[in-house]
């Protein structure tokens, strides 16, 4: 059966997709440019193809593929038919989660999920999220990858550490210590207060700290006026980095010493290096399994620097059981991708 993945969101996704299809020799389809540009300097290992949406045609990929994979879980609810009625095509899709986080927790019911023809999962607690939701009612078949990714990273460690330090690192001050900040978008389910706080927690920082910033990519597409204004704002400030198209996450969270989030998937990446994470302030009804692994930042952020300084080793040593136990739960032993890919060729079959 011939394979393509099909990138069809922001150029992280290729930390995810890109990956996958690395490792199982599947080609790319990139549809955007710029995308495809960063894919080719960070994936030298993964076979891309710059193609437009016009080319991606339902005849042209019925044609050329038996198997799509995508991070889109509404792909298979919507496409499979087609390919049935115009093309008496059975077309398989693959879901490719793009990280683990506890969004999607309050959405519950059968009928409240698309249906999803294969769906990949990391380990038991992303199961556990589809279990409790309900959302494994419309999932013909799910599969476990385990954390696929950081031992790609492991693989090809040397350029990415190399890549990491000449976009980034070497830019920074080398005595002082490094924090990703890394808020998501806020929604109706996680209502991140990242433009509330995000001017404050940089005003409040003191000299010893560096902040490292990776927005989240639907912000500037969602919120693109307090997010141009931000970026403006702090684009020359002495103490921020702005991390802009550069997906590959472990090489940035291999160097950083602690993490500032919310709901963002980085944040169960970042439990692997078992270091102080601490999270905006939100109503404790919004918080999920993460938030017990860290430090919940005061609301009065105007001892921030005092604060951080106070809790960093607690922070580090007080929570350390709990990280492991939930990077374990989250991602689970390591698998062969030779493995993967035997398994996810017997569901195919």
């Amino acid at each position: 059966m011939k394979a393509i993945g099909i990138s069809t969101g922001p150029s992280t996704h290729l930390d995810h997709l890109g990956i996958l299809c690395a490792l199982l020799n599947i080609p790319l389809l990139v549809p955007e440019e710029d995308i495809y540009k960063v894919g080719l300097e960070f994936y030298p290992n993964l076979v891309l193809h710059l193609c437009s949406w016009n080319d991606l045609s339902l005849a042209s990929l019925a044609k050329e593929a038996d198997v799509l994979l995508g991070c889109g879980k509404f792909w298979a609810a919507t496409l499979q038919s087609a390919f049935e009625d115009l093309y008496k095509k059975r077309m398989r899709f693959v879901f490719c989660p793009h990280g683990n986080s506890d969004k999607g927790r309050s959405v519950f019911g059968k009928d409240q999920h698309p249906h999803q023809d294969i769906a990949l999962y990391y380990g038991q607690q992303m199961l556990n999220l589809l279990t409790t939701t309900g959302a494994h009612l419309s999932i013909g078949h799910l599969l476990r990858t385990g954390n696929y990714r950081y031992r790609y990273y492991l693989d090809h460690r040397l350029f990415y550490d190399q890549i990491a330090e000449e976009k980034i690192f070497r830019h920074l001050p080398r005595t002082t210590t490094k924090i990703l900040y890394a808020p998501t978008w806020p929604n109706k389910e996680n209502p991140s207060p990242v433009f509330d706080l995000s001017s404050e927690l940089i005003e409040q920082l003191g000299d010893g700290f560096t902040l490292l910033v990776k927005w989240h990519p639907l912000l500037e597409q969602f919120y693109p006026g307090p997010t141009y204004h931000f970026l403006e704002r702090y684009s020359q400030h002495p103490q921020v980095h702005f991390i802009d198209d550069f997906p590959a996450i472990y090489p940035l969270l291999q160097r950083c010493d602690g993490y500032i989030g919310d709901f963002s998937s980085i944040g169960y990446d970042f439990l692997l290096f078992n270091r102080p994470l601490y999270f905006l302030p939100s109503p404790a009804e919004n918080r999920g399994a993460l938030f017990d692994c860290g430090m919940t930042l005061p609301d009065d952020f105007t001892s921030l620097n005092d604060y951080l300084k106070k809790t960093w080793k607690e922070n580090e040593e007080l929570f350390q059981n709990s990280r492991k136990t939930l990077y374990d739960q989250s991602f689970g032993e390591e698998k062969e991708i030779a493995l993967l890919r035997e398994e996810l060729i017997q569901i195919l079959q």
